[in-house]
């Protein structure tokens, strides 16, 4: 399997050879088709040549990419907004108000609807396909990061001025909260593994989660992005600029990969 890096400093990398030279911040495919997101552009590559077939305009602070229903959809931290491109031609089709700073967007394992971390507003917003919201969570804290479990919603909130640490909240479908874990460190990033177990980035380490209590952590600086892999998971160190997997091995090694995926 090929792993594609988006490096904020050095560009779209996969399997360590360059395939764009400018700074990229998010990453998702379809079929056959690899999207990238740069600065204020947008890319989609060629799965198996890694060839540019077309370009497109992006608003900047582009965070995250992934496919919802028909469109690919871009979460904008500048904008404030969630934008739905033609996967194809990379035309704008919609746009949604997203929160103060969003940091992150999610689809349900069942792609009927999608979460958005709304950042320094404390919301964490659903929507549908059309990009209308159809509910809003309150959540105490800046919402960082946000994943879907079987019995709800997990959500990584900052809490503090001075001194920063994380909240873990459980959000039912009828939007009961529940706080389950806090660390004393900032928060950065969340993933649900098959099996129950959730891992929490904050600065310093991976925390290892199941039923809300902590059973390991790995050490990592600054923990950009979490997946799933085939054994266990990767992780991005965007500060030690590199992709490890659960037992540390080195998968990737640049300046400020701060998204990848495995395919």
């Amino acid at each position: 399997m090929a792993l594609w890096v988006a490096d904020g400093a050095l560009g779209l990398f996969r399997d360590q050879q360059p395939l764009l030279s400018q700074p990229c911040f998010a990453l998702c495919r379809e079929k056959y088709t690899c999207f990238a997101a740069g600065a204020k552009q947008g890319h989609g590559l060629h799965m198996k040549t890694g060839r540019v077939l077309f370009s497109f305009a992006l608003p900047g602070g582009v965070c995250v990419l992934e496919m919802f229903g028909p469109h690919l959809c871009a979460l904008s931290t500048e904008a404030d907004a969630l934008f739905a491109f033609h996967p194809q031609t990379g035309s704008l089709c919609l746009s949604a108000p997203a929160g103060n700073y969003p940091r992150h967007f999610e689809v349900s394992p069942c792609r009927s609807f999608a979460a958005v971390a709304g950042g320094a507003a404390g919301d964490v917003l659903i929507f549908d396909h059309q990009l209308q919201c159809l509910r809003t969570f309150r959540v105490p804290g800046a919402v960082v990061s946000l994943c879907f479990l079987p019995r709800g919603l997990a959500a990584l909130c900052a809490v503090g001025d001075e001194q920063v640490s994380s909240r873990l909240y459980f959000i039912s479908p009828r939007g009961v909260m529940e706080e389950v874990f806090a660390c004393p460190t900032p928060p950065v990033s969340l993933c649900a593994l098959p099996g129950g177990r959730l891992l929490m980035g904050c600065h310093g380490g991976i925390w290892h989660l199941h039923d809300g209590r902590a059973v390991g952590r790995r050490p990592c600086v600054y923990p950009a992005r979490i997946r799933p892999a085939q054994k266990g998971y990767l992780y991005a160190d965007a500060w030690q600029g590199c992709i490890r997997t659960e037992k540390g091995e080195m998968r990737y090694q640049g300046q400020e990969p701060v998204d990848f995926m495995q395919v």
